[in-house]
């Protein structure tokens, strides 16, 4: 789709904007999309070059939330990592943030529960810790880790504080449990 530089009609936006480019020129579009009414962009839908989303299979399938810089990803990408994890192939982890209380509803195969109510503290914890609460090693700065909750709200939150403390492979399942088993608790 092309879109000329100026070229803004007098209708209104008619639903969301997906702008597959390179940064300099996505933001640029999307700074001149906003002249047009088109002020409400969620975020930038970017080939990764490194990190989690960077493998050649995972193209377009995230786009980075504009405000937190927190990598979004979707149910297939989800499907691929978890069937990584169990097969034992996947280099990450996959961590629910949901309260025990939740859990009787079901998981995400291959993932592991640590509560948003002990997330920050878990961060600071070491390893033996992890092992001993988690069952797993703790979560190391270079991981990649991908986060959900029951709605992608608390996954959200996660993702940001870890990025905030310095981890820069997470990224957020922003359609979580509902999504991945189509209905609510």
């Amino acid at each position: 789709v092309e879109i000329q530089r100026h070229a803004c009609s007098d209708a209104e936006p008619a639903g969301n904007v997906v702008l597959p480019d390179s940064v300099g020129s996505a933001r640029e579009t999307a700074s001149n999309l906003s002249g047009c009414a088109y002020n409400q962009t969620l975020g930038l839908l970017l080939r990764p070059t490194s990190g989690l989303l960077a493998s050649p299979g995972n193209t377009f399938r995230a786009y980075t939330a504009r405000a937190t810089g927190v990598p979004v990803v979707d149910k297939a990408f989800v499907e691929d990592f978890a069937d990584g994890i169990k097969a034992g192939q996947g280099e990450g982890i996959l961590i629910d943030v949901r309260e025990r209380n939740e859990l009787p509803y079901g998981m995400i195969p291959g993932a592991v529960n640590i509560p948003l109510s002990e997330f920050v503290q878990a961060l600071e914890k070491d390893s033996k810790f992890w092992e001993r609460q988690y069952g797993i090693p703790k979560v190391e700065v270079g991981d990649n880790v991908v986060v959900y909750c029951k709605s992608g709200m608390r996954s959200h939150q996660a993702a940001a504080y870890a990025a905030a403390k310095g981890y820069p492979n997470w990224a957020n399942y922003a359609g979580s449990y509902v999504d991945w088993f189509g209905k609510a608790y």
